[in-house]
C-alpha cells in the first residue's frame, strides 16, 4: 500500500517523473509492475567487444552501458549469449521479476520509437517496429506492456490493435493485457474501463485502446485513429490482408505514431 500511495502522489504531483516514464518503458515497468530488464553478462558492461561486419571488416561494438542498458544501434545484433540466466530453469528463479532477453530487446525498440516524438528530424524506421515470430519469445506480453505504457504516459492516446482471428484478439491479446494490467497499483487499474475489446481511460471516450479483428471484407479495424498519439499493434501480421495495412496508413497522419507488428 505504501508503494501504491507513493506512485499515486508522483502521478498527481510530479510532472517531471511522468515525463521520465514516457520515454522509458523500463522505468515505468519497474516502478508500477516490479519487473526489470534482462541482466547482461557482467563482463559486457561498458566494454567494447570485437566483431566482423557483413563485409568482413573487423569492428568494435559496445552493447551495454555501465547500467546494463542496451546502447548498440542495431538491436538485431543482440542474442541470448549476451544475457544472464536465460535457460528456462534459471529464468524461473527470477519469479516473474525480469523480462526475457527477447522482451528486453523489443521494449528497447519501443523506447527508441517514443524518443523520436517531438523531434524535428528523426529516423522514421524507428517507429515501425518489426518482431520475428517465434514460440515463447513473449511478443504478446510485450505488446500488452507497450499498450499499457502508451495509454498511461500519453494523454489522449489512441491505440488500434488487430489480428487475423477473434481468438488472437480476445483469447490471447486481451487476456494478456489483463494479466499485465493486474500488476499495476489498484488506482491505476481502476482508471482503465474495460470491455471485451475496448479499454477506455477514465471518462474520456477519445483516450482508448480498441482491439478488433481485421479482415479483407472489413478492413476498417484500424480506421478512425486521429489522436495526437497513435499506436497501432498488429499481432500475427503475416495473416493480415494487405488491404488492412492500406487502411492503417490513413491513421498515421499525425506527428506521433508507432506501428508494431
Amino acid at each position: 500500500m505504501e508503494n501504491e500511495k507513493q506512485i499515486k502522489e508522483e502521478w498527481l504531483e510530479d510532472i517531471y517523473h511522468l515525463q521520465q516514464w514516457a520515454v522509458d518503458v523500463f522505468l515505468f515497468a519497474e516502478q508500477t509492475m516490479g519487473v526489470f530488464p534482462a541482466d547482461p553478462i557482467k563482463e559486457l558492461l561498458d566494454k567494447d567487444i570485437p566483431y566482423i561486419d557483413s563485409m568482413g571488416n573487423k569492428r568494435m561494438a559496445k552493447l551495454f552501458d555501465a547500467d546494463g542498458r542496451l546502447i548498440w544501434n542495431d538491436l538485431s545484433f543482440y542474442s541470448v549469449d549476451f544475457f544472464q540466466k536465460q535457460t528456462q530453469q534459471e529464468f524461473k528463479k527470477y519469479g516473474g521479476t525480469r523480462f526475457t532477453w527477447q522482451q528486453t530487446v523489443m521494449l528497447e525498440a519501443y523506447n527508441r520509437a517514443v524518443r523520436t516524438f517531438g523531434k524535428d528530424s528523426f529516423d522514421i524506421t524507428k517507429r515501425w517496429i518489426t518482431t520475428r515470430s517465434g514460440h515463447g519469445v513473449g511478443k504478446t506480453s510485450v505488446m500488452s506492456i507497450v499498450a499499457i505504457h502508451f495509454l498511461w504516459c500519453f494523454p489522449g492516446a489512441q491505440i488500434g490493435m488487430t489480428a487475423n482471428s477473434e481468438q488472437q484478439v480476445e483469447d490471447i491479446f486481451m487476456k494478456e493485457f489483463y494479466v499485465w494490467r493486474s500488476k499495476l497499483p489498484e488506482f491505476m487499474q481502476n482508471s482503465m474501463i474495460q470491455t471485451a475489446d475496448h479499454i477506455q481511460m477514465e471518462d474520456n471516450e477519445d483516450w482508448f485502446l480498441r482491439a478488433q479483428v481485421a479482415r479483407p471484407e472489413k478492413p476498417e479495424a484500424l480506421a478512425g485513429l486521429h489522436g495526437e498519439y497513435v499506436l497501432i499493434i498488429v499481432d500475427e501480421a503475416s495473416g493480415v490482408a494487405d488491404k488492412v495495412f492500406e487502411v492503417m496508413k490513413g491513421a498515421l497522419t499525425g506527428e506521433n505514431f508507432i506501428v508494431g507488428f
